[in-house]
């Protein structure tokens, strides 16, 4: 007994009239229109040297959440810390 699978007339009918479509290739005219509009719609990004993925607004963001956050915690770090470790170092020198 053969379990392989046939393929049914709807299959197959659908394969054949997809056989005979011809494919259609832009013509060079238009691509450049379509670039240029594209290019026209885009307009000049100043920043695109620096960030060519897009607006410059998001990883501008990202950076100053990260500094607000690294600044934060850096202050916060020496406030609680500070008392701590000047007892250490007071009691390694006093004896």
């Amino acid at each position: 007994m053969s379990m392989e699978k046939k393929p049914d007339k709807e299959n197959q009918i659908l394969d054949e009239a997809l056989a005979k479509i011809q494919t259609l290739e832009p013509s060079p005219d238009l691509v450049k229109r379509i670039m240029a509009d594209a290019e026209e719609t885009l307009g000049p990004r100043p920043f695109s040297i620096f960030w060519p993925f897009g607006k410059i607004w998001q990883p501008v963001s990202v950076m100053a959440a990260a500094m607000v956050l690294g600044v934060w915690f850096g202050i916060d770090a020496i406030r609680v810390d500070n008392a701590d470790v000047m007892n250490e170092i007071a009691m390694m020198l006093m004896g």
